[in-house]
């Protein structure tokens, strides 16, 4: 008799940060649109559209017919330890490619094009590993990452213009593929052909060198290129994500002689965590106002309730005409919460959009009460020179409040004696 209360094995794989991070706000800040999503009734309805697009659109393949692909795929759920009943199928479409439709308990892949021909067998058992990757994802969790994507995906449909969850959703599903394709690593125990079937799938190529591919990879990495794909990282940052991925892994397969994919000897949490934010960085680039997800959007708002009270800190601006501008901003305004470090912010990676509108927010202070303006325009320009950006602070009081030169100039300079004096004070 098995112990009911018995935890289940921890799965091979985990899922990356971005997709937990994610998975926690929408649970905490939309809860109906996630218990929606949860219920039996919505996923049977999408569970019936699955099986008739797949009886319409494919031909399935059978044990009989096609063993060998049969035969890897059940290798490749060996060493994901995935244990389900599985039906692959052949598109009608030309291109290579492959899809997982996803059905609890049940696997269904698809294949596209002249994959079985031209792929080698552990090229195509990497491939069945990225699909079945999908499936270990979706299943993960309770289907919490499902959901996540669901949410997502029909968000973005409700509210296309909404860039917030545009780029939430791109980003959710670019994390997506990294989790699968770490999932071809495990199934073959050799990142080398997932690279390769990440190749042959660009190029429809017969034959390729997956380290050549990577070390083109590596030199283009070097320009400092970042992704701006929608759906699937480009094809040499995958790559080099599988590449550095492997490299802290030290993972025990479910397999006769257990196989170590590392350079180090061990895998340590920390080196996983720093991967993930390293790879983040890749597909998202430096924080702009112009493309924040959900998450860039929570941190603004703390960042500018506590630049709010930094910049109040200490002086006499909270006039009743101050308060009523920071309650356009925030209906719980409240000046005694946090302060923002300035020298956090500095070490923030964003772009002169975030800068601008720091900057922008000094500006509206400044001309909430008229009657201290200079008083508040001269504190941002003591703050624009502790974020090294005092050239800039200038050039916008010129070009956007319209400020004649000479005043500009003298409000920078006041800025500056008053570090001056402040640094005199503090030697004292």
């Amino acid at each position: 008799m098995t112990d009911s209360t018995q935890e289940k094995p921890k799965p091979i794989l985990q899922a990356l940060q971005y997709h937990q991070h994610i998975c926690e706000w929408l649970e905490v800040n939309e809860p109906k649109v996630w218990h929606w999503f949860s219920d039996l009734d919505t996923l049977e309805k999408s569970i019936e559209n699955t099986r008739n697009s797949l009886l319409k659109e494919t031909y399935r393949l059978t044990p009989e017919s096609h063993s060998n692909v049969y035969e890897l795929c059940q290798l490749a759920m060996q060493r994901l330890g995935i244990d389900a009943p599985v039906t692959i199928y052949q598109a009608n479409d030309g291109a290579m490619n492959a899809a997982l439709y996803y059905i609890p308990g049940e696997i269904h892949i698809v294949l596209f094009g002249a994959l079985i021909d031209k792929l080698e067998k552990l090229e195509l058992l990497a491939l069945l590993g990225h699909e079945l990757a999908h499936f270990l994802l979706w299943s993960m969790d309770e289907g919490r990452y499902l959901i996540a994507h669901q949410v997502l995906e029909d968000s973005v449909a409700q509210a296309p213009h909404n860039n917030a969850l545009y780029e939430t959703a791109r980003l959710f599903s670019l994390h997506t593929e990294i989790f699968a394709d770490r999932g071809a690593v495990v199934a073959t125990q050799d990142y080398r052909y997932s690279i390769a079937v990440l190749v042959k799938v660009m190029t429809g190529l017969s034959s390729v060198a997956p380290d050549a591919f990577l070390s083109q990879a590596k030199e283009l990495d070097e320009k400092g290129n970042i992704s701006d794909a929608k759906s699937h990282p480009e094809s040499y940052l995958r790559a080099l994500f599988v590449d550095k991925w492997q490299s802290i892994q030290t993972i025990e397969m479910p397999t006769d002689s257990a196989v170590k994919l590392t350079n180090e000897g061990q895998a340590i949490a920390t080196n996983a965590e720093q991967l993930d934010a390293w790879i983040l960085s890749k597909l998202k680039g430096k924080l702009s106002i112009h493309s924040l997800d959900l998450l860039d959007q929570q941190q603004l708002s703390r960042d500018t309730s506590g630049f709010f009270r930094y910049f109040l800190n200490e002086t006499e601006f909270e006039t009743e005409e101050v308060k009523n501008q920071l309650s356009m901003y925030f209906s719980d305004w409240d000046v005694h919460q946090d302060v923002l470090n300035i020298d956090t912010l500095k070490e923030r990676d964003f772009d002169d959009s975030i800068l601008d509108y720091f900057i922008a927010l000094i500006f509206d202070l400044a001309f909430a009460d008229r009657e201290q303006s200079d008083e508040i325009l001269t504190k941002g320009a003591d703050v624009a020179a502790k974020l090294d950006v005092l050239d800039m602070y200038k050039n916008k009081l010129k070009s956007v409040l319209k400020i004649p030169k000479r005043k500009a100039d003298k409000l920078c300079s006041l800025a500056i004696n008053l570090q001056i004096d402040a640094k005199h004070k503090a030697a004292q």
